[in-house]
């Protein structure tokens, strides 16, 4: 599993790091507006909210996500980075 686990790790960060440009405050912000489920996206299909679960089954996305970042440090990934993440993953779910 350490190959797509990586692939994954990185893949996001790329991502994350195209979208913010290394602006934490920006990121946060991000997650603050994600786990409020006020991001609006008009392409996308069903729900046009962005959210981690709906409500046809528990909330599990970001007990997910946590499991997935503490996997990925395990492993080996940039733990920086991920501890962070996992630092504004817990925020949104707190949200």
């Amino acid at each position: 599993m350490k190959e797509p686990l990586f692939f994954l790790a990185n893949r996001q960060i790329e991502i994350i790091g195209n979208s913010f440009h290394d602006d934490t405050r920006l990121l946060q912000s991000a997650f603050e507006n994600f786990g409020q489920g006020i991001l609006y996206n008009p392409n996308r299909p069903g729900d046009s909210i962005h959210k981690m679960d709906d409500l046809r089954g528990p909330p599990v996305g970001y007990h997910r996500w946590h499991a997935f970042i503490r996997a990925a440090v395990l492993l080996g990934v940039d733990k920086n980075i991920w501890l962070q993440i996992d630092r504004y993953v817990g925020l949104a779910w707190a949200i």
